[in-house]
């Protein structure tokens, strides 16, 4: 529901192309940044 056009959309080629460095890649701009902003306010 959150996404009515995907399933009509046609398929992104980033998908099939690298599946692995896509939520890899999320995963550390997500957690880098984080870690980084506790470090600092932590020390």
């Amino acid at each position: 529901m959150s996404y009515p056009g995907l399933e009509s959309g046609p398929p992104q080629p980033e998908r099939p192309r690298r599946p692995r460095r896509g939520p890899l890649t999320v995963a550390l701009a997500a957690l880098v940044p984080g870690a980084l902003l506790g470090w600092v306010v932590y020390e």
